[in-house]
């Protein structure tokens, strides 16, 4: 029997995570504090996945290698305690501000992906995984709310649209292939710290030799990526 799309559920899960980034925006603005906008989908997946329950789920937060997934985690931690990070001022010390600086940003990251893949992915997925990884890939990028900035362009809308969608497809197959919430959330990691440093700075060894070990890690999951509804 083909599973059907809880499209009710879809809708809970967007509208509470279109409000608590909305909130924290509003509340926050110009903060640090106002990443706690990623707060939405993490907590709109814990309220649907309570009401609506579901003993099948194919995702989990580790997936089907956790050895694989904890080194994925420990990648970037260990290059971001080892280079440090010297663009932000949390501790004095560049190595031990790297490493808080690495947990903070994974652990927001994976706030948003516990929703964006732990739940959303898995509920669009009898759409396909193309259809499913763009959807939710506009999805996300609406609930960003960079388009009701007055500083923005349609030249740069459409610019952080396409990258959306572009990650949205690469954390969509890579969730796929392992499972886990986990690697996804450290390619979103990724992203976000691409949008932090400078561009010639050394600190740009972390992201760059992350994704390269995460690529061969990914590639070796013996698991094959499948395009197929789920049935």
């Amino acid at each position: 029997m083909e599973k059907r799309i809880n499209w009710i559920s879809v809708l809970v899960f967007y509208v509470i995570s279109l409000a608590i980034a909305w909130a924290a925006l509003d509340y926050f603005r110009g903060s640090i504090w106002s990443g706690l906008k990623g707060l939405g989908p993490f907590i709109g997946a814990i309220v649907v996945l309570a009401i609506w329950k579901n003993k099948n789920r194919q995702f989990s937060i580790w997936g089907n290698k956790p050895s694989k997934s904890l080194i994925g985690l420990l990648i970037p931690l260990g290059l971001a305690l080892v280079i440090g990070i010297r663009q932000t001022d949390f501790f004095d010390n560049i190595h031990i501000n790297g490493l808080a600086m690495a947990a903070l940003g994974l652990a927001y990251a994976f706030a948003e992906e516990y929703g964006w893949r732990g739940y959303l992915q898995e509920a669009l997925l009898p759409l396909g995984l193309k259809a499913s990884a763009m959807i939710i890939g506009v999805m996300w990028y609406f609930w960003h709310f960079s388009w009701l900035s007055p500083h923005t362009n349609f030249t740069n809308e459409l610019s952080f649209l396409a990258l959306c969608l572009f990650g949205s497809w690469g954390m969509a197959v890579t969730a796929m292939k392992t499972q886990s919430i986990i690697l996804p959330a450290c390619l979103h990691f990724v992203f976000n710290l691409f949008g932090v440093l400078e561009i010639k700075s050394i600190e740009l060894v972390i992201p760059i030799v992350s994704v390269m070990a995460w690529v061969y890690l990914v590639q070796y999951w013996e698991k094959p990526i499948t395009e197929e509804p789920l049935a």
